[in-house]
């Protein structure tokens, strides 16, 4: 829920008009490399807490993830499929 599009091209003055820095933000794009370098912008624009998913939507969806109203992920690191990386921590 709250899932907003944003291109590559535009993400950091979309996201800086539409989000708080200290907001958490889950990024997911259409491959995982792709994914990590949105975060990457993101964190390198000041955004606090930002963490990239792993397998994007589709991952999310197959564990049962919230979406637009749908029930809860519990468990979702323990599950598989999808899995949250904090862009924040030293590679």
């Amino acid at each position: 829920m709250g899932a907003m599009s944003m291109t590559m091209e535009n993400l950091v003055s979309m996201a800086s008009q539409s989000l708080s820095e200290d907001r958490e933000i889950y990024v997911y794009g259409e491959s995982d490399s792709e994914t990590s370098s949105a975060a990457t912008k993101l964190h390198d624009a000041g955004f606090k807490r930002v963490s990239a998913m792993q397998g994007g939507l589709p991952a999310w969806k197959a564990i049962n993830g919230a979406v637009e109203g749908r029930g809860q992920a519990p468990g979702l690191l323990e599950k598989g499929g999808a899995s949250l990386t904090n862009q924040n921590a030293t590679p």
